[in-house]
């Protein structure tokens, strides 16, 4: 089996509002992006974040193209196969979390909005003073490109041996957007 293709996913801590990252496609670049804030799930034990209000939590999670029955086709993070960044708990439960279009961290409903560029609060006074990203449907199919790139399987088509992986993580020390 080959190894997998690894996409990494860094984000800055949370604000009330978004979530901020960059996205490292291997042979596709850098990516801009947003997600909801971090809405903790409550109950016992590490908290996953609430589903569809959080950003995801930190972890390995395994990229598959299939189609949602309220999206459609496109790059979806696999659940059943998700690994804990800090090994505290073996899975992650969270699911129907993909990679599409959207500006604020309001849009993200709990996936993640790749865009060409982060903008500020001061940058665009019509978004209301938020921050998040630009040309979200650019990125939205340059990354679906890539990911047909890899020869992963997309639409029942491609190699069942590539195994592409999203690698989260949390507070590099870095500030994307200051």
């Amino acid at each position: 089996m080959p190894q997998p293709i690894i996409w990494t996913l860094l984000r800055q801590p949370s604000t009330d509002t978004e979530t901020l990252g960059v996205l490292i496609v291997p042979s596709a670049g850098l990516w801009a992006t947003v997600e909801a804030p971090w809405v903790p799930a409550g109950g016992t034990g590490i908290d996953p974040g609430k589903p569809y209000r959080s950003c995801l939590p930190d972890a390995v999670y395994r990229l598959v193209w299939a189609f949602g029955p309220q999206h459609g086709p496109g790059i979806y993070l696999e659940a059943d196969n998700i690994a804990s960044v800090s090994n505290q708990r073996p899975k992650v439960p969270r699911w129907a979390n993909r990679l599409h279009g959207g500006n604020r961290g309001k849009d993200a409903h709990g996936c993640v909005c790749p865009g060409l560029l982060h903008f500020g609060a001061d940058d665009h006074d019509y978004f209301g003073g938020d921050r998040g990203v630009l040309e979200s449907t650019d990125a939205v199919k340059a990354i679906n490109a890539a990911y047909r790139a890899t020869g992963a399987v997309v639409d029942g088509e491609g190699d069942e041996s590539v195994e592409v992986l999203l690698y989260i993580s949390t507070d590099y020390g870095a500030r994307f957007c200051d």
